[in-house]
């Protein structure tokens, strides 16, 4: 069983929107930045949902370590 955290964010980049999936350059409140993809069914929820250089609050995150 994973943990999931919330984690606030602004949308440094958003890039096009495909059909099954997004991709966005995010930006901790530390200055790190991740990579989030949202695929599946809610990609264009969270596109036409999420902009550019905006701060959000984003819930039940998990993080998946790419080697």
């Amino acid at each position: 069983m994973g943990y999931s955290w919330s984690i606030t964010v602004t949308i440094e980049a958003k890039f096009p929107f495909h059909r099954y999936s997004q991709c966005f350059i995010l930006m901790d409140t530390m200055g790190c930045k991740l990579i989030a993809i949202v695929s599946g069914s809610e990609t264009e929820r969270f596109n036409m949902l999420l902009e550019q250089r905006r701060d959000y609050t984003i819930y039940d995150v998990r993080f998946q370590v790419n080697l």
